[in-house]
């Protein structure tokens, strides 16, 4: 493909007798280096918002702890269970969803370790619930359809309750750090819950850090990565639509010198790779800066913690960055993958181009 290569990035070089294919052009390298690096940039302050809140915030251990390492859950836990149950010297088995939050009423506030549970399973594994010393958590059972609009049920120790002053009936302010992340800023992601129990362990770690609520609330309220990233993906769709712009005139300024190369023999086929060539040339080039920009700008983030935050809403003074070579992996395939479907059409449309109707009236 050393000819449809050429010829590519020949007409990228050219001078133009229409200057908005030009224009349209280095508006798409520009829109797909802003999305790489917008994605990158967003999904570096996830990890890191993730990573600097699990290491300050207090956790909890069980008996033995079936986790993922990375990801946002197990989508098969419900089989995974199941196997387990079978597996000797298993007692009791339970799912569970575990987040870091920052917990707030009023002007207080606390840092919280919650729990996405299904009462009746949690209580095979583990005898928090059977402390409850006020209310209950019989709201938190996934059987109980909540009324439209309804504030969703939390249950919160003893020592995190006197912390934040409140009592049974209270709405608490539950901040997850895994919010919704866009090119203006990190939009933390807020639900209000309501206190329907207080349990008292006689462990202090627990009794002040530890909360419970309903395993779908939970998956609700942290399962936002993949929001983020197709929310910012959008970015990189729509510069693939400049692509698809820009390629388009380009044939219709080219359709002459199309012509005249399937004159001299050039194949359909040959032409259509030109134009392919062409736009992963854009989107290669667009891609690669945006990756340079985002990895410098999230190292130097990370470096110089210039970004500084609230410690009384995040629970930390700054937005730590934490990019990860996976996600330039990810980024990459999606940027080059949009803009290659948006090549298509106006590839096709070239080589489909008669010559003769082409040159009649040169």
């Amino acid at each position: 493909m050393r000819f449809e290569i050429f010829i590519a990035a020949r007409y990228l070089r050219a001078r133009r007798r229409q200057a908005v294919v030009g224009l349209i052009t280095a508006i798409s390298v520009v829109g797909v280096a802003a999305g790489v690096a917008s994605l990158i940039i967003a999904l570096a302050i996830t990890n890191g918002m993730r990573r600097d809140l699990q290491e300050r915030l207090v956790g909890s251990t069980a008996h033995v702890e079936l986790m993922r390492t990375a990801g946002d859950g197990m989508e098969n836990w419900r089989e995974l269970m199941a196997r387990l149950a079978n597996v000797p010297h298993v007692e009791a088995e339970a799912p569970g969803l575990y987040g870091q939050v920052l917990i707030s009423r009023g002007a207080r506030s606390g840092g919280a370790l919650i729990k996405g549970i299904i009462p009746a399973d949690e209580r095979k594994v583990g005898n928090l619930l059977q402390s409850i010393h006020q209310g209950s958590a019989d709201e938190l059972d996934p059987e109980e359809t909540l009324p439209t609009g309804a504030t969703p049920p939390i249950v919160i120790g003893n020592e995190l309750a006197l912390t934040l002053g409140a009592t049974v009936g209270d709405t608490l302010l539950v901040t997850s750090p895994q919010g919704e992340l866009t090119p203006l800023g990190l939009v933390p992601r807020y639900q209000r819950f309501r206190i329907v129990g207080i349990f008292a362990s006689g462990f202090y770690q627990y009794d002040s850090s530890y909360a419970f609520m309903r395993l779908a609330d939970a998956q609700r309220l942290f399962f936002e990565q993949v929001v983020t990233f197709i929310v910012l993906a959008l970015i990189v769709v729509v510069a693939a639509l400049n692509i698809l712009i820009a390629l388009t005139m380009m044939v219709m300024e080219k359709t002459r010198d199309i012509a005249v190369m399937m004159s001299f023999g050039v194949r359909a086929e040959q032409i259509r790779r030109i134009f392919l060539c062409q736009g992963l040339l854009i989107s290669s080039i667009g891609t690669v800066l945006g990756l340079i920009a985002g990895y410098a700008a999230s190292v130097a983030g990370s470096h110089f913690k210039f970004i500084h935050l609230d410690a009384s809403v995040y629970s930390i003074d700054y937005l730590p960055f934490a990019p990860r070579f996976t996600d330039a992996l990810i980024v990459a395939a999606v940027s080059l993958g949009v803009s290659l479907l948006a090549t298509l059409y106006p590839s096709s449309s070239a080589a489909s181009v008669l010559p003769a109707e082409a040159l009649r009236y040169e």
